[in-house]
């Protein structure tokens, strides 16, 4: 069933989630956690936090927000308010701080069974990892699977942790085995909806979102990996917005749109760690940030910004 906004409501028997809060307002929104729009700021924000996954600065701890995943109601709300619906907004880790907040759009050309629709993406770097190699875009996604870090399951703190070592917090209420079921911290996490329930058990917004992510994206295949071709674009002011990240240097790239050839060729992979992401440590990248928008934001355990 195709809503107005443009959003799909899922619908095989037994397993259906359905479309959670946004934590903002956005036009055409049906409902939100708070009562104001994406703020036109971030300079704000508290930038100085411990990550979920250990270290960090002044004892209070952020992890990566909920509402940056992929197919989030914040991220949909957040290109259509653009004008970007032929794109999926996301995050990514990609290779090298020096590109924190560098947007990119997508095309997906092979891989990955059949390509989900929109077959474009519009993605902002965010984060980085050893283990994210060159042209590779590591897009936040539902239990998208673990690298080296892991603060998202229950037990990361005391259980069966990835190589990274034990989380300073854990932020969902599944355990390991819930959210490897393979076992493997580089297995790709869940691989059917059903799998998605297990993830987290209570009902708060970043539950909802969770599971709606999660359950979404295994159902129009973004939880796989594809080859694409991918180009630098300015980022969308609804895309920096929900981020609270955008470059000095922005203007000096195209803006992203459909008719957009890119030329150079990479691949998506799918991730969720839950930590800080590397572009919230405002003191490395403050250089190349514009002050208004100065780092990605963190979260809460309810989901909201720092």
């Amino acid at each position: 069933m195709e809503l107005q906004t443009g959003l799909i409501v899922l619908a095989l028997v037994g397993i259906a989630a359905s479309m959670p809060p946004s934590l903002w307002q956005w036009p055409h929104s049906s409902s939100s956690i708070n009562h104001y729009s994406a703020p036109n700021t971030s300079i704000n924000a508290d930038y100085n936090t411990d990550s979920g996954c250990g270290g960090g600065g002044d004892g209070t701890i952020g992890w990566m927000c909920p509402h940056l995943m992929l197919l989030s109601p914040d991220l949909q709300y957040a290109a259509e308010a653009d004008g970007n619906s032929w794109a999926m907004y996301g995050v990514a880790g990609i290779g090298q701080a020096s590109d924190c907040g560098s947007c990119y759009q997508l095309e997906i050309t092979g891989g990955g069974g059949p390509w989900p629709s929109p077959n474009k993406y519009i993605v902002q770097a965010v984060n980085t990892g050893s283990d994210v190699g060159s042209g590779q875009f590591d897009i936040m996604v539902g239990a998208g699977g673990f690298g080296i870090y892991d603060s998202c399951s229950s037990d990361c703190k005391y259980g069966r942790v990835c190589s990274g070592g034990h989380c300073n917090a854990p932020y969902y209420s599944g355990d390991f085995n819930a959210w490897t079921p393979d076992g493997n911290c580089y297995g790709g996490g869940v691989h059917n909806p059903g799998q998605c329930y297990g993830l987290t058990h209570g009902n708060s917004f970043p539950d909802q979102t969770l599971i709606y992510g999660c359950t979404e994206a295994l159902h129009r295949n973004y939880h796989a990996n594809f080859d694409v071709q991918w180009q630098r674009v300015q980022c969308p002011p609804s895309l920096y917005r929900a981020t609270g990240l955008r470059r000095k240097d922005d203007i000096e790239h195209p803006e992203p749109m459909f008719e957009l050839s890119p030329q150079n060729n990479g691949r998506t992979t799918t991730m969720m760690d839950c930590c800080k992401p590397t572009c919230s440590w405002r003191q490395s990248i403050e250089a190349v940030a514009d002050p208004d928008f100065p780092q990605v934001y963190t979260c809460n355990k309810a989901g909201q910004t720092n």
